[in-house]
This record gives structure tokens, sequence and C-alpha cells, in this order.
């Protein structure tokens, strides 16, 4: 059996359990997708929540969603977005392994990095997140999976595309000395990608709220259903991804 990552992305949880982004009851919209993901998909191996956990970065709202994830009882990692504060997610996950930067399962290496500048919505990687990629690619043979908040290639918004990572070109420099890396995931954009670059599948994910329209020259929201994106990496080096829609449950 393949290992399976279920990624869910941009959840902006509010304190206040009635907050609402865009007229759509965050909370309402996350529990939506995660009974789905519970009742529906084949048992899953590891959670990942890629940045933009939180709204307005406050505590309340990410103790939520701590507690809401532990009865999955799998391995979850958390990746900060530019609605993010690392060290408020720090304090909530505690000792916890969430905040790990990488791990290895069904014969994959799974890198995280942190793309987030806090208080700015544009994406960048410090030489820090740069240095520890290289770090993990040197030595290792396995295929590479690697997650990080904001996409590294234009999505075809124009309002949004200056908010890809600002050294992206550095990033892709750096991992085009490395064929094992398969794919890339990201959230950010409210919206699917799925592209190459230099061999390398870009992909990424909706919402489990609101959505950004494609293709856009000025902000524009989308009526498409919130989702996730589920993601199987086989030993020989191959992934199978798909998202999947849910609409929204308005009695949860």
């Amino acid at each position: 059996m393949p290992l399976r990552i279920v990624q869910i992305t941009d959840t902006h949880i509010y304190d206040d359990p009635s907050g609402e982004l865009s007229g759509i009851n965050t909370r309402q919209s996350l529990e939506s997708v995660l009974q789905y993901i519970e009742k529906q998909l084949r048992a899953i191996d590891l959670l990942v929540l890629s940045g933009d956990i939180t709204h307005e970065s406050g505590l309340p709202a990410y103790r939520y969603i701590h507690q809401r994830l532990q009865r999955f009882g799998l391995p979850t990692f958390w990746l900060p977005g530019n609605h993010d504060i690392l060290a408020l997610m720090q304090e909530t996950i505690g000792k916890g392994s969430e905040l790990a930067k990488s791990a290895e399962a069904g014969g994959w290496k799974i890198i995280f990095l942190d793309s987030h500048v806090e208080i700015q919505p544009e994406g960048a990687l410090a030489q820090s997140e740069l240095d520890f990629l290289e770090s993990q690619l040197a030595d290792n043979q396995q295929p590479v999976l690697i997650f990080l908040h904001h996409h590294l290639v234009p999505a075809g918004c124009a309002w949004l595309d200056p908010q890809v990572v600002a050294n992206a070109d550095d990033f892709f420099t750096l991992v085009a000395q490395y064929p094992q890396v398969k794919a890339i995931v990201s959230g950010h954009v409210h919206q699917v990608m799925d592209q190459q670059k230099n061999g390398i599948r870009l992909l990424a994910t909706p919402s489990t709220c609101m959505q950004f329209k494609p293709n856009s020259d000025d902000y524009a929201e989308d009526d498409i259903a919130p989702g996730f994106r589920y993601i199987d990496l086989f030993e020989n080096g191959s992934l199978h991804t798909e998202v999947i829609r849910v609409p929204i449950n308005p009695d949860l």
C-alpha cells in the first residue's frame, strides 16, 4: 500500500466560533472537510496543515484546531502562513512534533519549509531554510516531497502572483541539483494548481473555506466548494494525487 498524506490548507480559523471569511464560517467549513476525510477516505498516514491555519493568529483558534486534529490520532505537521504567528503556534503545540522540519515514511523523505514572512502576504525562504533543505537533500537518495505555504511559480492571477516566494529562483537552482525531488506542494492560492518545472511537479491546493477565482487580474472569489488534497506516495518514487471538493454542511 502507498503512503497516504492528506493536506489541508488555508483554514483561516477565527478565535470566535462564529467568525466568517467572505460569508463562510471557517470552523463549519473545516469541520465539513474533516468529517468527509474521517468517513469517506481510506486510512491515511500523515496530515499536513500548510499554513494560514488561523486568520487572526489567536491562541484560541490554534488550540481549537490542535484539539480537533488530535482526534485523528495521526502524525500531523504544521506550516505557518502569512496569517500565522510562529511563536503562538509553538506555544499551542508545546513539545509536540507538529513543527518537525522533516519526516521519513513509505520510502520517501518529506521536507517542510517555512516560507512565511510575518505581517507580510509575500513569501520568502530565509537562507537558513535553504541551508536546511540542502542538508536534507545532500545525504539522501530517497524520493523527496516538499511542502511550504507560498506558491513558487505564478498561479495566473495578476493580483495574487506578486506574493510568490520572492527568492524562488534560488530555490529552483538548489533543487535542480537533486533529481530525487519529485514534487512540491503549497497552499496560499485558494485554488488548484498542477504544473511542471524542471521535471518537478508543482501542486497547490484549495482552501477549506473560501476560494479565489482562477485567472483573475483583480481580486475575485469563486463559488466552488472548499477542498483538500490527498497524495499517495509509492516506494518506486511515483505519486498519485487528487483534490476532493466538499460542500459545506450548514448543520455542523
